[in-house]
């Protein structure tokens, strides 16, 4: 078997494995206020970053004030 026959077969198996739906778990953040500061982010639940709905949430935050801070 061809080295490009072996990359082939991957990319097959990897395409396979990235179109099987995702599950189905959602996660609900809720913040009685955008925090503003690195500090303020840090002090936050969320901040372990211990499961990408918490990344995310953090992620969303960070570009809101980013944003404010920019206007």
């Amino acid at each position: 078997m061809s080295i490009f026959d072996k990359i082939k077969n991957t990319s097959a198996t990897t395409a396979e494995t990235a179109t099987q739906p995702v599950s189905e778990k959602t996660e609900t953040f809720t913040f009685t206020a955008l925090p503003e500061s690195l500090a303020e982010m840090q002090s936050l639940p969320e901040a372990s970053l211990d499961t990408p709905f918490k990344t995310a949430a953090l992620t969303v935050c960070a570009l809101c004030a980013y944003a404010a801070d920019k206007i």
